[in-house]
């Protein structure tokens, strides 16, 4: 009966919210979580095929979402957070718009990417039938302190789980993780080939590769190519097509196709590569947005290791500008000072222009690369107005964003798709 009351208090809330002109999807899950904590967990027991958390620093929008494609395609009733809003009310937030007024969830599983800090809080409310650990790397020390505190959140996060823990085998601490209890380990990675694509943080600052321990990997990336990727699955090899741009992005694949083999193992590679050819870019990962016969890429940037990455992908899109947004609310991480351990040498010879609170700083730290900045704007309007005029008819312009950034600027995109032309 509490369960009702709580999703009909839920519901009115949210619509009241929606009424009055504000967004708060979130508000409702913070107010149940706070009076009624068990709620998470009686709902989500509903679920048959229970629930996957998709943890760690970087790249779980986009594994939750091949994920949850993956699955639907299917068949499964996959309930999820789209929107990317990764923290324990948000998941509550989701089960009262999804439940119904009876209090019954019509879905198969869950599946839910959260923040390090929140995954270690979902996990003592509800255990999790899996675990999807990708890496961890420097972000947010202000918030989360130095890596191997956050590796110690994603170890409680894996000790909590009752069926199958999958983890990057190529990450220094999530390679020594263990479990306490009867889930089993999973392992995905890259191959030697690719080892010099993805640096650890301590290889980041000039240390030598550290020997890890040799596990049997379930899924191994072996080579990127152009909208293709080659997998070694359960020791085989297939030749994939993926959507998705970039070498961190085939390597989310992996870790998604570790999770989804190892939970389903009756269900053929063929029966879901369609599926995954078909996955495009998460909001503001790589999306791909046409504005006046442009093509304009948001990629979300937010440490020295994802603005790496996001980096690899001038070589394939080419494109003829880049705006760079760089915020510092808190959601982004108040310490920018990340910015100065990143070779921006691939923006040589391309139009920047730099916006957001500290978009002076970006275009200081640009300078010090020999990199000329054509403006620093920030007027966002104006900013993908500018981008726009630089780029060619058919041409591709490119925004690097941290996440408020990322936010704000897609909203101002959207504005600008709708009621004009650039």
């Amino acid at each position: 009966m509490l369960n009702i009351i709580f999703i009909w208090f839920g519901k009115a809330l949210s619509r009241l919210l929606r009424l009055s002109g504000h967004h708060g999807a979130a508000l409702p899950g913070l107010i149940i979580e706070r009076i009624y904590p068990r709620f998470l967990d009686s709902m989500l027991k509903q679920l048959p095929e229970g629930v996957i958390i998709v943890s760690g620093t970087n790249g779980k929008t986009t594994t939750t979402k091949i994920i949850t494609e993956l699955l639907a395609a299917r068949g499964k009733r996959v309930l999820t957070n789209r929107t990317g809003g990764n923290f324990v009310r948000g998941v509550f937030s989701t089960i009262v718009q999804a439940a119904s007024p009876s209090g019954r969830l019509a879905y198969d599983v869950a599946v839910y990417e959260q923040d390090e800090a929140y995954a270690a809080r979902f996990v003592k409310l509800h255990r999790p039938r899996a675990a999807v650990l990708l890496n961890v790397t420097r972000d947010q020390l202000d918030r989360f302190g130095e890596i191997d505190t956050t590796a110690a959140l994603l170890q409680k996060v894996a000790d909590r789980t009752s069926e199958v823990v999958v983890v990057n085998d190529d990450d220094l601490r999530l390679n020594k993780m263990t479990v306490s209890g009867d889930a089993k380990l999973v392992y995905f990675g890259i191959s030697d080939l690719l080892q010099p694509q993805f640096p650890n943080d301590e290889q980041f600052y000039g240390a030598f590769r550290q020997e890890l321990a040799k596990h049997r990997r379930q899924v191994q990336l072996n080579s990127v190519g152009e909208n293709t990727a080659e997998y070694q699955i359960n020791s085989k090899n297939y030749s994939l097509k993926l959507l998705l741009d970039g070498q961190h992005n085939a390597l989310n694949g992996a870790a998604a196709i570790a999770t989804v083999s190892a939970l389903y193992p009756k269900v053929l590679i063929k029966d879901w590569s369609n599926a995954l050819a078909a996955i495009k870019p998460a909001f503001g990962r790589g999306e791909l947005i046409e504005i006046d016969g442009r093509t304009l890429i948001l990629q979300l940037i937010k440490n020295p290791a994802s603005f790496r990455q996001a980096l690899q992908v001038l070589d394939i899109h080419k494109p003829q500008a880049v705006g760079i947004v760089i915020n510092d609310n808190h959601a982004d991480g108040r310490d920018v000072s990340w910015l100065w351990d990143i070779d921006f040498v691939p923006l040589s010879n391309l139009p920047i222009i730099t916006s957001g609170i500290r978009g002076y700083d970006m275009a200081n730290r640009l300078k010090y690369d020999d990199i000329k900045v054509q403006a620093v704007e920030a007027d966002l309007k104006k900013l993908v107005q500018q981008l726009a005029k630089t780029t060619a008819s058919g041409q591709t312009a490119i925004i690097f964003a941290t996440y408020t950034a990322m936010l704000a600027t897609r909203k101002t995109i959207g504005r600008l798709t709708r009621v004009e032309k650039v």
